[in-house]
């Protein structure tokens, strides 16, 4: 999917082993940048199990592809931390220069 500047690509299996590690990558172009050049970026990564909310991952920590005005965010957990079920990732990203907001939510299942 992608809306703006943003895209969640889901993978084509959403369904993972209790040894599988949940790779998710976030990326944006043409962020709206600091004086420093820094991205002017906010977000955070959260899977939830029906209300609970189960693991909540920052995005302030995007780093500069090279050479571009491309940000990203890789990161991994590992499924073994979560229980057999239904889960929701949900993916919130604000572009504070811009004062936008792009969510996501896809679901995914352990067995």
């Amino acid at each position: 999917m992608k809306i703006g500047k943003y895209q969640l690509i889901l993978a084509p299996e959403q369904s993972f082993g209790a040894i599988d590690q949940l790779t998710f990558y976030v990326g944006t172009e043409s962020a709206s940048v600091d004086a420093s050049g820094n991205p002017q970026l906010r977000g955070d990564v959260t899977v939830r199990s029906g209300a609970r909310v189960v693991q909540t991952i920052p995005i302030e920590a995007a780093s500069p592809a090279p050479s571009s005005k491309r940000y990203f965010l890789l990161k991994q957990f590992k499924i073994a931390l979560l229980p057999a079920g239904e889960y929701e990732l949900r993916v919130a990203v604000q572009d504070l220069g811009t004062n936008s907001e792009v969510i996501e939510t896809t679901h995914f299942a352990v067995h």
